[in-house]
């Protein structure tokens, strides 16, 4: 509830927090203290890098699935190389990978629209790709799919905390250099 005034300035509300009203009459939110989560640091807030290590997932996945078609098309003079690519399972990795790319496009409508659930989606799979990247003990895969989970369990914790929100974004948002 707001306390008005006719003129324009500075008005308290009720929380005791004080708003601006502009000449036209407008709500200007005061701008506040970042309170969320900075990415590593020094980057970006935790909303745009789910955002951004999304794309850079949902583009490799794009990558994976032309190359894994493309493979069998290749005739390799190797027998043991020819042996391996026979052996993958072209449909199959299609099709995981396709409901990679499904499952991350709810992570970014849930950071986009600010959803806690749909971008918890993108922090399971990412923590998934944690574990079956354990299993061949692939430290790169462990690495990646860790520092890629990373930023959505903290915009997870901000968006059900009230952190992060619609109506207080303007406070949290912060950008390193790329967007």
């Amino acid at each position: 509830l707001l306390i008005m005034s006719k003129g324009y300035g500075s008005v308290p509300t009720i929380a005791g927090e004080e708003i601006e009203i502009s000449a036209t009459g407008h709500v200007i939110p005061a701008v506040r203290e970042k309170r969320g989560h900075i990415c590593c640091g020094v980057c970006c807030d935790v909303r745009r890098a789910s955002i951004i290590v999304d794309i850079i997932t949902l583009v490799t996945l794009s990558i994976n699935i032309v190359a894994l078609f493309a493979i069998g098309s290749i005739d390799v003079d190797d027998d043991h190389v020819q042996e391996a690519l026979s052996s993958l399972s072209t449909p199959i990795l299609a099709a995981v990978f396709v409901v990679e790319v499904v499952l991350l496009g709810f992570a970014i409508h849930g950071a986009v629209s600010f959803s806690a659930n749909l971008v918890l989606v993108g922090f399971i799979l990412y923590c998934l790709g944690i574990l079956t990247s354990l299993m061949p003990f692939n430290v790169v895969g462990v690495i990646v799919n860790a520092f890629f989970a990373y930023p959505h369990w903290y915009l997870y914790k901000e968006i059900n905390s009230g952190t992060m929100s619609p109506s207080n974004y303007y406070n949290e948002e912060q950008s390193c250099c790329c967007v």
